[in-house]
């Protein structure tokens, strides 16, 4: 899971830079999910949440709606990071059997984990803390350090190949309905260069 800024907008009205001018709240686009094999995103919205935090939940509530299954894996960047999506990850894990990868951003002084910790959690620890011990583990590692592989990719290729660096619509929904429409074009560009004409035409009908 990760988000990017697309073009600003002021109320209906889209502004004219790709950039962010004062006084304009810009849509976050998020891909949503994805195949770790083949980057496919099984999720995508725009919204204008100040914050990445209130994503958290609703991408993977979407994905599970379109796909009819959970991620085993959600990567997660830092913008994500707060104390409820934390205890949200926990439960989501014991519910669903999604194991989140959230990046905890920095650590206070107070919120000490080790470079390469072992042992038992300590009782004590928060949820930040436990967050941060888990991806300093090696399999933790392991499994973040595959979210630029996965994530990133589908950013570049949808921004690149299908000029979706800046979006047309005008307003909240114009947009989510033109980011959408990208995400699906990208997905479809990726099946058929696995499958084919012929085995996307069997799939659609």
């Amino acid at each position: 899971m990760a988000a990017r800024r697309t073009h600003p907008v002021r109320g209906d009205r889209r502004c004219g830079t790709a950039d962010r001018p004062p006084g304009c709240l810009s849509d976050t686009a998020h891909p949503g999910a994805a195949d770790p094999h083949r980057p496919h995103p099984a999720a995508a919205d725009v919204t204008t949440n100040a914050s990445d935090a209130l994503n958290y939940t609703p991408v993977l509530d979407q994905s599970h709606q379109n796909t009819g299954i959970h991620p085993e894996q959600a990567l997660v960047d830092a913008g994500y990071c707060s104390e409820t999506n934390l205890e949200a990850a926990k439960d989501r894990q014991l519910t669903c059997g999604t194991d989140t990868f959230m990046a905890t951003g920095r650590l206070g002084h107070d919120e000490q984990v080790p470079p390469a910790p072992r042992g038992r959690i300590p009782k004590n620890a928060t949820f930040k803390e436990r967050m941060a011990r888990k991806l300093r583990t090696k399999p933790g590692r392991k499994a973040y350090s595959r979210r630029k592989a996965i994530v990133e990719p589908v950013f570049g290729q949808i921004m690149t190949c299908q000029n979706g660096r800046q979006l047309l619509l005008r307003g909240e929904d114009g947009a989510r309905g033109e980011w959408r429409l990208l995400v699906a074009c990208h997905n479809l560009r990726k099946i058929f260069r696995h499958v084919g004409s012929a085995g996307l035409a069997a799939a659609i009908t």
